[in-house]
């Protein structure tokens, strides 16, 4: 069986590749989303993890928001997007299936980066590492919000 692909949140299909997206540059995961990232722990509280452990492995959709994003028109679709790629989010990894989701916050300041990962189940790029969080969007021509890529 394949990993799973999903395009804005909706499962497309499978492939048997380990590349959903190909990249030029760094190809470790350290080298691509840094030494650490965010997660939460069994309190809900935010901590941090080994990149290594928390994606080896797996296809990863990285998505780029920012708070300020939010009231706009891109918003209202991404509302919607947001919604359906956390359900599907929480039924593959119910299921045990290799997925993960990277949020990589476009905000000015760490505020609004807290109140948006606060509503995400998922792992994130340290609010602090600015510059791994550009080199992402940078990397995988991710400009503007919200942008969704898929890697493994």
């Amino acid at each position: 069986m394949g990993r799973p692909v999903f395009v804005n949140g909706y499962l497309v299909g499978q492939v048997d590749s380990d590349i959903v997206l190909q990249h030029e540059g760094e190809t470790s995961l350290e080298g691509i989303f840094g030494d650490t990232l965010c997660c939460k722990g069994s309190d809900g509280k935010i901590i941090t993890g080994n990149t290594s452990e928390l994606l080896a492995g797996k296809v990863v959709a990285l998505v780029v928001d920012s708070l300020e994003a939010r009231g706009t028109s891109a918003w209202d679709l991404e509302e919607d997007t947001l919604s359906i790629l956390t359900r599907r989010y929480e039924k593959y990894r119910a299921k045990g299936l290799d997925f993960q989701v990277v949020f990589v916050s476009a905000d000015e300041n760490e505020d609004g980066f807290l109140k948006m990962y606060d509503e995400m189940p998922w792992l994130a790029v340290p609010f602090e590492n600015l510059q791994q969080r550009r080199l992402l969007c940078e990397r995988f021509k991710l400009h503007g919000v919200p942008s969704t890529a898929f890697i493994s």
